[in-house]
């Protein structure tokens, strides 16, 4: 059983990394659902920093219609830049997993390029 400040320790290892509007949304996509109560913690703690705040809703025009689909302003994209986000290696490795899962089984959509080049190299 890990030290109760294991947890902890783990989100000291961590990646930078920059997402656009659209990565985000495909990060989100790969992300699991299910895991161990580490990752679920890591998960959790990632989601709620790469989730759209009310102010980054209202400067992109950030809009999701009745079938689920997002819309913004790309002027408004380009003129916020990416974003920057410290995603815990445990969770990166998790997520680099998914995407080699989807890509082993022919699933990966083109939406996914730029997070693969992220996490897989």
């Amino acid at each position: 059983m890990p030290p109760p400040n294991f947890y902890f320790n783990l989100k000291e290892f961590k990646m930078d990394i920059e997402l656009s509007v659209a990565e985000r949304f495909a990060v989100l996509g790969v992300l699991p659902e299910q895991g161990n109560i580490i990752t679920i913690k890591l998960l959790r703690e990632f989601k709620e920093e790469i989730a759209f705040k009310e102010e980054e809703v209202k400067e992109l025009g950030l809009k999701i219609d009745e079938n689920g689909q997002a819309s913004w302003s790309i002027e408004a994209e380009k003129k916020a830049g990416k974003k920057k986000f410290a995603v815990a290696d445990a969770l990166a490795d998790t997520i680099k997993k998914n995407l080699q899962m989807l890509d082993s089984r022919s699933q990966l959509k083109e939406s996914h390029i730029p997070i693969w080049e992220l996490f897989c190299g």
